[in-house]
């Protein structure tokens, strides 16, 4: 009779130990999905006129803060190390990306945790990325999004990388359409920037541009998954 009670207190103590583990990875959980990021993104359209005709090219410029002591990994970061940014426009909108996705020069230095190099971006960064009206896009107002991808570290640890979705009112008038362009439209998925984008240096922008951009409802998203 001591045996059965010995072996029915042990699945008692291994069934709560289970429960304990269960409940405390939930509230881990959340508490992780709740921790506001140490990087801040926010988008502008970089276009004059504001005013969009169909098949007409803007640049929209992709903005990163980051909190002291903490970086993200360039656009152009080499495979077998951390996850390198990665800009795209999902489907279904009326734009497409026209080119290739331009950056600030990044740091570079060797890692001895990955034995590479790692190249990494600190403070504000401005992104450029291209971007094509399609041709068949009625007049009115419309919303570009675009989807960056990002790992963010510190010199003690490295955050899961997470996605932020970020959205720009554009006008777009009705008007003849552009003629043809003659570089090639860019549909992509998530994973489809250039492994090998061209870097041009892209001027900064201020505390001031970024917090213009953030003061509208969609110029801005720091809630990625």
């Amino acid at each position: 009779m001591r045996l059965f009670q010995l072996k029915d207190l042990s699945v008692r103590r291994l069934v709560f130990n289970l429960l304990l583990t269960i409940a405390t990875f939930v509230v881990w959980s959340a508490c992780a999905s709740a921790q506001v990021s140490p990087v801040q993104w926010a988008i502008n359209l970089e276009s004059s006129p504001k005013i969009l005709l169909p098949g007409h090219r803007a640049s929209a410029l992709v903005i990163a803060r980051m909190d002291s002591g903490w970086h993200i990994y360039s656009i152009t970061q080499p495979k077998g190390g951390p996850i390198a940014t990665q800009i795209s426009l999902p489907a279904g909108q009326p734009f497409k990306r026209a080119g290739a996705v331009s950056g600030p020069k990044p740091a570079t230095k060797f890692d001895s945790n990955f034995g590479i190099n790692i190249q990494t971006h600190q403070g504000t960064v401005t992104f450029r990325v291209p971007v094509l009206v399609v041709a068949a896009t009625a007049a009115g107002e419309h919303s570009l999004t675009i989807n960056v991808r990002y790992q963010a570290c510190n010199d003690s640890i490295c955050l899961p990388a997470r996605t932020v979705h970020l959205t720009a009112p554009v006008k777009v008038a009705e008007g003849a359409s552009a003629p043809p362009q003659t570089l090639a439209e860019t549909t992509e998925g998530p994973e489809s920037v250039p492994a090998d984008p061209v870097i041009k240096t892209s001027p900064q922008v201020k505390d001031s541009d970024i917090e213009k951009a953030c003061s509208t409802a969609s110029g801005c998203d720091h809630t990625g998954q």
